[in-house]
């Protein structure tokens, strides 16, 4: 697996809190200045894809830490604790979840 897909694979899943946070603000502005609705559609498909591709992945460690970490927004740390492993084995499970995820990101492509 190359550096690319790996970067690839970790850009692809923190664009989930990225647009989270602005959805937040689009759905802020849009209430006290009046925004655009159409960003708001655009983001949230952009949510749908990153949500589709973690639950399409197969039962495992690995896609609950997706999960955890970049859906809920979690540090290692705290999924370290929720799923009841050490914070070394998290990281560990984070550089497994991020081949796992650039695996199946290379092979939809």
């Amino acid at each position: 697996m190359t550096e690319e897909a790996l970067q690839n694979a970790k850009d692809f899943l923190v664009s989930y809190t990225l647009h989270k946070k602005w959805l937040n603000a689009s759905r802020y502005e849009r209430e006290y200045f009046g925004g655009d609705a159409d960003d708001e559609v655009f983001l949230r498909a952009k949510l749908f894809r990153v949500r589709e591709f973690i639950v399409s992945l197969p039962n495992c460690p690995e896609k609950l830490f997706l999960t955890c970490h970049y859906v809920r927004g979690h540090s290692v740390e705290k999924c370290a604790e929720l799923m009841d492993v050490s914070v070394r084995s998290a990281y560990r499970l984070k550089k497994r979840a991020l081949l796992l995820a650039a695996e199946r990101l290379s092979k939809k492509e």
